[in-house]
């Protein structure tokens, strides 16, 4: 009698297990899982730009377009504010274009002429708002001020991109320290559970202006983002802080928008003239 071969058994792939011992000192498995690349954030600061409403409406969609062309790339806007329910009513939210403000008051309501609550912008779309912006900060913006901000800004569940920078560096390493307490004093009292609504962007201000785009390269600009992670691990003693997105802004152009965001290893980058320009900005996205 013919013996009956048995089917073959089907490979099956191992899934990669990583041994870990927990606080308990017993060992567990863990499967390793591929992390998901995150996407690169490409915020606009268009200041105190265009001119008209008209122009801003022009402006907006040319760059709702390339936000709409680009590959895992969430671009930010943040126009003037007097343009921002004209121009929250051009694009519905999505995770490839967002709007925001470029500052907020640190006040709810009341006697603050001239200034804006966090539900105030809130109430006419910005989904984020850029907090101690290095030209707010020359104005008086103290860093007592960004603490309060960020904190209103978090109660309205406000993303905040957060600016942070040494004005000029100097051989005793006096400017690290200088950035240390800026982070220390705007995060005073955030909890580390809301972290993921803030965003850091870092911009040496000796490193702002037109014809500076090749002051600082990509290399320095990694090791500022481990010093920053470093002091995120300082305040909240936990690994999870070092995962909070960093960005790069200071004379962000074409040319220099892939070094600064690849060997840097940024989360994203803060445009500031670039970004009025479509052509440029789009070449930026591009880069990312």
């Amino acid at each position: 009698m013919k013996k009956i071969a048995k089917p073959a058994k089907k490979a099956v792939k191992k899934k990669s297990v990583s041994v870990v011992k927990s606080k308990s000192g017993i060992k567990t498995a863990s499967t390793k899982v591929r992390s998901v690349r995150s996407k690169k954030l490409i915020v606009a600061n268009w200041k105190m730009n265009p001119g008209s409403i008209a122009d801003a409406k022009k402006l907006f969609l040319a760059t709702r377009e390339i936000a709409r062309n680009s590959k895992g790339v969430m671009t930010i806007v943040c126009p003037p504010l007097v343009y921002l329910d004209t121009l929250r009513k051009l694009y519905t939210k999505s995770t490839v274009l967002g709007i925001g403000a470029q500052t907020m008051s640190t006040e709810r309501v009341g006697s603050v002429t001239g200034e804006c609550s966090a539900s105030q912008i809130k109430s006419v779309g910005a989904g984020y708002v850029i907090v101690g912006h290095s030209e707010a900060r020359a104005r008086g913006e103290s860093d007592h001020d960004v603490n309060h901000k960020i904190h209103e800004a978090i109660l309205e569940g406000i993303t905040v991109i957060l600016c942070i920078g040494e004005g000029a560096r100097d051989d005793d390493g006096d400017y690290l320290t200088f950035i240390r307490n800026q982070i220390f004093s705007a995060l005073s009292q955030v909890d580390r559970t809301k972290l993921g609504s803030i965003i850091i962007a870092y911009e040496p201000i000796w490193a702002i202006g037109q014809g500076r785009a090749d002051i600082i390269d990509g290399h320095e600009v990694h090791k500022m983002v481990l010093f920053i992670k470093k002091t995120l691990r300082e305040i909240y003693k936990d690994d999870r802080a070092m995962q909070t997105k960093i960005l790069y802004g200071g004379s962000v152009v074409p040319k220099n928008a892939k070094e600064l965001m690849h060997e840097g290893e940024v989360d994203g980058v803060l445009v500031g003239g670039a970004s009025l320009r479509p052509r440029d900005f789009e070449a930026i996205v591009a880069a990312a």
